[in-house]
C-alpha cells in the first residue's frame, strides 16, 4: 500500500501554466458556493490569501521573463554594435589622428587589438572600453597638431557615451537577471503553501460529505492534475474546460 499524498502538490509541479489554471478553478468553485454554505465560506476565505499571493508572484514570475529577455537583447545589440561598427570606426579615428597601427600610442591605446571588442565575456568586453577609454584620458594634447587634437577629444567623447550606455544597460540587465532567478523561488513556495490549504479544504469537505464523494469531487478539475492540459502558445493560455467555461460538475450544496 501506497503512503498516502498531497495530490495537489504532486500534480502541479509540472507545470506553472496548468498549476494557475487548476487553482483559479478551483478557487472560482469555491466561491460560487460560498454564499451558499458556512462551511465553504470559510474554506474559500481561507483559501483566497494564499491564492492572491500565488497570483502576484506567478504574474511576476512571467513579467520577470519578458523582462530580462527584454534587457538581455538590449545588452547583445549593444556588444554587436561594438563588434562590428564601434570598433572599426574608433580605430579609424586614431588612425585619422596621425596614430599609425604599428606606432607605440596606438598599441598603448588598442593592446588587445580587436579580441574583445569583438568577442569574450560581458564583464570582459566592458572593461575593454573603460580601458581604452582611460588610455584616451592620458593622452597629451601637446602630442597633436589642433586637427588632430580634435579628432581625438570627438573620439574620447563617442567612447565616453557609449561605455556608458554599455555600463547603464549592463547593470539593468544584472538586476533583472537577480530577480528572474528568484522569481521560480518565491512561485514555488507560493505553490506549496496554496497545495498544502488545498489539501487541508479536502479533508473538511470528505468529512462535510462523507456519504456523497460526488460532491467533494465536483469541487476540483482533476483532469487538471493529470497533465491533459496543452499549452497553446507561450502565454497563459490552456485547451482546457476551466478555460472554456465548462459548467459541468460543479458543487451541488
Amino acid at each position: 500500500m501506497s503512503a498516502p499524498t498531497n495530490q495537489f502538490l504532486n500534480g502541479t509541479a509540472k507545470s506553472n501554466y496548468a498549476a494557475n489554471t487548476f487553482f483559479r478553478d478551483a478557487l472560482s468553485r469555491l466561491s460560487a458556493y460560498a454564499v451558499l454554505n458556512s462551511i465553504i465560506k470559510m474554506l474559500y476565505d481561507r483559501t483566497l490569501p494564499l491564492y492572491e499571493v500565488w497570483e502576484q508572484t506567478y504574474l511576476a514570475w512571467i513579467g520577470s521573463k519578458g523582462t530580462y529577455a527584454g534587457k538581455t537583447d538590449e545588452w547583445e545589440g549593444v556588444a554587436e554594435d561594438l563588434r562590428k561598427n564601434k570598433y572599426q570606426t574608433w580605430r579609424a579615428a586614431i588612425i585619422t589622428a596621425g596614430i599609425l597601427p604599428d606606432s607605440p600610442v596606438f598599441k598603448m591605446l588598442l593592446p588587445n587589438g580587436s579580441k574583445y571588442f569583438q568577442g569574450g565575456r560581458y564583464e570582459r568586453r566592458t572593461a575593454e572600453v573603460k580601458t581604452f577609454l582611460d588610455q584616451l584620458g592620458a593622452l597629451n594634447q601637446s602630442n597633436f597638431n589642433p586637427f588632430q587634437w580634435t579628432v581625438m577629444e570627438a573620439l574620447k567623447a563617442d567612447v565616453q557615451a557609449f561605455y556608458d550606455k554599455m555600463f547603464a544597460i549592463r547593470n539593468a540587465q544584472q538586476e533583472t537577471e537577480k530577480s528572474h532567478d528568484d522569481a521560480p523561488i518565491e512561485l514555488e513556495n507560493a505553490r506549496v503553501a496554496l497545495c498544502i490549504m488545498l489539501h487541508r479544504n479536502l479533508g473538511i469537505l470528505m468529512d462535510t460529505y462523507p456519504e456523497e464523494p460526488e460532491r467533494v469531487n465536483s469541487f476540483y478539475e482533476w483532469i487538471l492534475l493529470k497533465g491533459k492540459s496543452k499549452r497553446k502558445n507561450s502565454g497563459d493560455t490552456l485547451s482546457n474546460s476551466a478555460e472554456t467555461d465548462d459548467e459541468g460538475d460543479v458543487p451541488m450544496l
